[in-house]
């Protein structure tokens, strides 16, 4: 009976008028951002070889000049434009993608500095992600917002129910129905998007693009799933289909506008920190105390001779001044980390958040992909300083006092550009990835059981008159 009622009510969404305009506006969509894809890709592609081949050439030439003078330069990393972009851009466009180091630190990253925390910048890209957020969202409680109210109304619940159906057959077969009629229009558009890129030379399918974009398809089955059951849900507590379409219609926009729009307010009123621009002043008003207070060596340079006594007290110094402020930066740094970490915390009750969040654990983008990329540069940065030490003590000239602002007592030898350590980021792995996304992915599964229980438990109470 089961088998039969999905059948039915698949055969009626699919001849419906919702779903013919709704793969209509998919197929559109998809289209469209398959060839906006395109552009996007071969220019930001563009792009990062331009910036990343002037950063070496930076760092050649500074190689070229000395070790001391390469140690003390701030140089960038630069994020490259994920292969998997197009499923998701994780709001990479609003975190930041540049990160400054020597090798003495690793210093910043670039950022808004007008706002107190990056990260909760919001901002949406046109990709596979934004299609499944707001505009699938919006289908699937378009199929499921009359499934019972409007079968009320038509008085086709009481026809049904005349016969021996359980209610329990029927509320699961619309579910069912329901999630394999937005698949249909889901799959029908991931297709013809992967077609068009594939035939253009875009896109190469290779194993691991290929379990992305199952995964992915995996974790928009269950989203879709999870809207229909909060459909159905609202249909049952509605006695009438424009009630229940307005239900649905604020539900919507809860879910994909106001909680996912909020971060910025939660954070300001739960969890505030200093902003960057306050955290500069604090530093500001440190450099010129401890420079108020240093002794007069430090201003004596002396550039024909490494060992200039003045070198060694000027060396510990800034070495001093450069620990204070770094750990001033650092502390903020974490503050922001677990404000943007205590904040998603509230922001994941929206399931379109809760799908995002997934997304970013399955691509290895966004806040998972800055974390790492963080950490890691933290790591190379040790491996530089100590790259920069072991060319510094081959040379019986340096007397090896470590200034992390000039070159001014260590080797002023050069080195090979071949022999420089350059930082590469590493991908994500599968075991992080995976431990990243079973979070959100199991508040999604729990939500789904909670609106299902509800909705049955509902609907076995619904009045049929």
């Amino acid at each position: 009976m089961l088998k039969l009622i999905i059948i039915n009510e698949l055969h009626k969404n699919i001849l419906s008028f919702r779903f013919q305009i709704s793969a209509l506006i998919i197929v559109l969509l998809f289209s469209l951002i398959s060839v906006q894809h395109i552009n996007s890709w071969k220019e930001e592609s563009e792009i990062y070889r331009k910036q990343t081949n002037e950063i070496f050439e930076r760092i050649r030439s500074k190689a070229e000049s000395s070790i001391s003078d390469l140690a003390t330069e701030d140089i960038e990393f630069i994020q490259k434009i994920r292969k998997n972009f197009f499923i998701s851009d994780c709001s990479e466009k609003q975190l930041p993608t540049r990160f400054k180091y020597n090798a003495f630190f690793v210093k910043d990253f670039s950022n808004n500095k007008s706002i107190n925390n990056p990260y909760l910048s919001r901002g949406q890209k046109l990709d596979w992600t934004f299609i499944l957020t707001f505009i699938i969202s919006f289908i699937v409680l378009l199929f499921t917002f009359d499934a019972i109210s409007g079968d009320k109304e038509d008085f086709i619940l009481r026809l049904v129910f005349s016969n021996s159906v359980s209610r329990s057959s029927i509320l699961l077969g619309k579910y069912i129905a329901a999630i394999i009629s937005v698949v249909i229009i889901l799959l029908t558009g991931i297709l013809l998007y992967l077609l068009v890129l594939i035939t253009t030379n875009t896109l190469v399918l290779d194993i691991n693009l290929i379990y992305e974009i199952l995964g992915f398809f995996i974790i928009a089955i269950l989203y879709i799933s999870c809207l229909a059951a909060f459909g159905l849900l609202f249909s049952t507590f509605a006695e009438k289909t424009n009630i229940s379409l307005l239900y649905v219609l604020a539900y919507w926009i809860f879910i994909t506008v106001i909680i996912p729009n909020s971060t910025l307010f939660i954070a300001q009123k739960v969890f505030p920190i200093e902003s960057t621009k306050q955290v500069e002043v604090i530093i500001n008003q440190l450099r010129d105390q401890e420079l108020k207070n240093a002794p007069k060596e430090v201003k004596m340079v002396n550039f024909m001779d490494l060992s200039f006594p003045a070198h060694k007290i000027s060396a510990e110094f800034y070495t001093k001044l450069s620990n204070k402020e770094m750990n001033i930066k650092d502390a903020h740094f974490q503050k922001m980390f677990n404000q943007l970490e205590r904040t998603r915390l509230y922001t994941i009750l929206s399931p379109s958040s809760q799908f995002s969040y997934a997304c970013e654990g399955l691509l290895g983008g966004g806040y998972l992909r800055f974390r790492k990329n963080w950490e890691h540069l933290h790591i190379y940065q040790v491996q530089f300083f100590d790259f920069f030490k072991k060319i510094d003590a081959k040379d019986p000239q340096s007397p090896h006092w470590y200034n992390p602002v000039a070159p001014i007592s260590t080797s002023r030898k050069p080195v090979s550009f071949e022999e420089i350590p350059i930082f590469q980021e590493k991908n994500i792995q599968l075991s992080m990835r995976i431990r990243y996304l079973l979070f959100p992915l199991s508040i999604i599964i729990l939500t789904i059981i909670l609106a299902l229980t509800v909705c049955f438990w509902r609907f076995l109470r619904y009045d049929l008159r």
